[in-house]
């Protein structure tokens, strides 16, 4: 057993970070401690066979479940471990046509009725094909809307017919009715719903007007169909955070799960970031409950499955890493001109990072290299694109790092 190849591990004084990349697993021992494990590892001793070597049970007892806790997080780990491929996921973009022109779509969905851009039935059958022989835990199919496919039935039909994993529906739920709701329920997992607002008003200066009490109508189809899992989302940016805690009230009356979603000015929303956001282009959005002192929410550090356990298939059937990675940039090949999609990944047990990312990854910032608490600043890489200037970089590192500092180094961890 080892300390794995895929765990990075920070010092500061007398304490050590000990954290899985793949997992987003870590935890925090004392140098003494450490030293105790690297030994017991060095050596090839079994955890079970040392209960002698200690003064007291206490301490053995100590030292084992902290060992043990290292093994049930992959931080320990056989010395032949290679990376986890379990728990893969996909997004399928159906189609980048939308009935809807949210304010701040981050694909930038077009309003039309053409179906020129979609890929045929055949061909969308032929990509579901290619995901499952990848063996996903789950397929989430997106847009645009994409039950805005006059072939939608067909290939969601399709696709629960040869695949056992779960399936997941993201819309905007408008086009579900009395004749498909027992049909989506039978062939849904769940259900990823954009609401963004509270009321009328808040949702249709978003999404536009009508659109808050079709979505409400919707979800109780769904409700009445059997369907208990059923996340509502909503963005929230400085403008709207006031919100937040009606948008958790009304989930609680729908009896659905709240998604709260940081703002992002990519696609449309660079166009119509005033509609969220009173920063400048030399600020940024921090929500006020992380900055709290009070926050005592569990976190791990941030790690990017992207390109590797994770993929995003576009419209036009091109493979990225993930959806916040959507660009020519980053596009891995078109998953129709390959037999397998393992064909266009590279080697997964290369590294714990996609090859794509990896340049991108705000960790890898001179400036970050040599920070204490650089795991746990950035839940993803892709938050790096929201930060326009030099200037908004230092105000969120002058924000965010005491807090972090505190609460990674200096509060008490229980095993």
């Amino acid at each position: 057993m080892i300390i794995g190849k895929h765990v990075e591990k920070i010092f500061r004084e007398n304490k050590v970070i000990l954290a899985n990349k793949e997992t987003g697993a870590w935890t925090r021992v004392s140098n003494e401690v450490f030293e105790i494990l690297k030994y017991i590892l060095d050596n090839n001793y079994f955890i079970g066979d040392l209960k002698c070597a200690f003064e007291t049970e206490e301490d053995y007892l100590f030292i084992k479940d902290i060992y043990d806790s290292l093994v049930e997080s992959n931080i320990i780990c056989s010395r032949d471990y290679n990376f986890n491929t379990q728990n893969k996921i996909v997004s399928v973009q159906l189609t980048n046509r939308c009935n809807l022109s949210c304010t701040h779509c981050c694909v930038d969905a077009k309003k039309t009725n053409t179906m020129e851009e979609d890929l045929s039935t055949e061909q969308m059958k032929n990509i579901f094909d290619k995901l499952i022989d990848w063996q996903p835990l789950n397929i989430m199919l997106s847009g645009g809307e994409p039950m805005l496919r006059v072939d939608f039935m067909e290939l969601l039909e399709y696709l629960r017919d040869k695949y056992k994993g779960k399936i997941i529906l993201s819309t905007n739920s408008l086009f579900i009715n009395n004749e498909n709701v027992q049909k989506l329920a039978r062939w849904c997992d769940s259900f990823e719903i954009s609401i963004d607002g509270v009321d009328e008003e808040t949702c249709s200066i978003v999404r536009g007007k009508g659109v808050f009490d079709k979505v409400c109508h919707n979800v109780g189809l769904l409700k009445k169909s059997g369907v208990d899992n059923i996340n509502l989302s909503m963005v929230f940016s400085d403008k709207n955070q006031h919100l937040e805690r009606q948008f958790y009230n009304l989930n609680d009356k729908l009896g659905t799960r709240a998604i709260c979603r940081i703002f992002s000015a990519v696609g449309r929303g660079d166009l119509n970031k005033g509609i969220f956001s009173d920063k400048s282009d030399e600020d940024i959005y921090i929500p006020p409950n992380y900055l709290s002192k009070d926050f005592d929410e569990p976190f791990g550090i941030g790690f990017c499955s992207a390109g590797k356990k994770e993929i995003f298939i576009g419209y036009d059937g091109t493979l990225y890493p993930c959806p916040s990675y959507i660009s020519n940039n980053f596009a891995i090949g078109n998953i129709l001109s390959c037999n397998a999609i393992d064909d266009l990944l590279e080697d997964e047990n290369d590294q714990s990072v996609c090859k794509y990312v990896t340049a991108f990854d705000p960790r890898n910032l001179p400036k970050c290299k040599k920070c204490d608490v650089k795991l746990f600043c950035w839940t993803c890489p892709g938050e790096l694109r929201d930060i326009k200037t030099e200037k908004a970089f230092n105000i969120r590192c002058k924000l965010i790092k005491p807090i972090l500092l505190q609460r990674v180094w200096e509060k008490e961890i229980r095993f």
